[in-house]
């Protein structure tokens, strides 16, 4: 769908002449001025908010409300001293800010009654940005945003499963994104321990705090005491095998495979992450992640 529209967007640009108040801007307004998270959610992609579904209410409810968040943690209003030319304007609450009123334009914009893709710029009497490109479609009654492309280029699919997975994890993806941030904590852990002592500690535990000692070989003090002595995070058990003075393995089980989590994971000072879909623990022979966890062990 993409490229011919942005072939179109390109060939019409000359010509276009641009009409304030469309349905799409209007839209994108919505989004940006809501006070209630069914607002933005509406305007989501159908298979975003299939997965928005499948969350908790409260982590629901946290995700949507991240741009009215944003919005105040920046101390910004939306502004009533618009030019009648901008989809929104903010003004900046602090007197001192640098920046104290921006807008936001639509340049161009094509729409087919289908399928829409608007270009909008930020600007300020000070300074403006590059463009941002949004991809639009009709879904249900609805204009909803099916893409973006930030001013630096990085370009965001809201319809993409991975983008979705990142956005709205379900509970067992959530779990295997902290499985495998706990295997990043631990393996920085391990490469502090080795450099302060000169070896690999004997187990996990040496890796944890202590309330009677100050940090040494026994406690190190870089992870928290019930990972280190529980050996548990988010529903996944983490064992810890030292294999020689400078070496190293750790396997990342769920607790019940297909309820805390659908992945077993491994890895060694080799540093590369491997995993099955298999209920068994993963070995140094199952297949790699595409992650790959920090330099500096072994």
């Amino acid at each position: 769908m993409r490229p011919p529209l942005l072939s179109i967007v390109l060939l019409v640009s000359a010509l276009h002449v641009h009409a304030q108040g469309s349905p799409e801007e209007q839209a994108i307004s919505e989004m940006l001025t809501a006070k209630d998270s069914a607002l933005v959610e509406k305007h989501l992609p159908e298979q975003l908010r299939t997965a928005l579904d499948a969350m908790s209410k409260v982590g629901r409810e946290e995700l949507l409300s991240r741009p009215r968040a944003a919005v105040r943690e920046k101390g910004l209003k939306v502004s009533e001293n618009c030019d009648g030319l901008s989809l929104i304007g903010f003004d900046a609450e602090d007197p001192n800010a640098e920046i104290k009123h921006f807008e936001i334009r639509a340049r161009r914009r094509i729409s087919n009654g289908a399928e829409a893709v608007l270009v909008l710029s930020m600007v300020a009497p000070e300074k403006s940005w590059g463009n941002t490109e949004v991809w639009m479609k009709w879904e249900q009654g609805e204009w909803r945003i099916t893409e973006f492309t930030d001013p630096n280029g990085e370009t965001i699919n809201l319809e993409d499963p991975e983008t979705i997975a990142e956005i709205a994890p379900t509970p067992l993806q959530a779990n295997e994104h902290i499985a495998l941030a706990t295997l990043q904590t631990l393996v920085r852990a391990l490469v502090i321990y080795r450099f302060r002592y000169s070896e690999m500690p004997d187990r996990i535990e040496q890796l944890g705090t202590s309330a009677e000692s100050m940090p040494d070989k026994h406690h190190g003090f870089f992870i928290d005491s019930e990972l280190a002595t529980r050996h548990i995070q988010s529903g996944y058990k983490f064992e810890y095998q030292r294999t020689s003075l400078h070496s190293f393995e750790i396997k990342a089980s769920p607790l019940q495979f297909g309820k805390s989590g659908s992945r077993n994971f491994f890895v060694d000072n080799s540093r590369v992450i491997r995993f099955t879909n298999e209920d068994r623990e993963a070995t140094v022979n199952d297949g790699e992640l595409q992650e790959r966890l920090m330099p500096g062990v072994g």
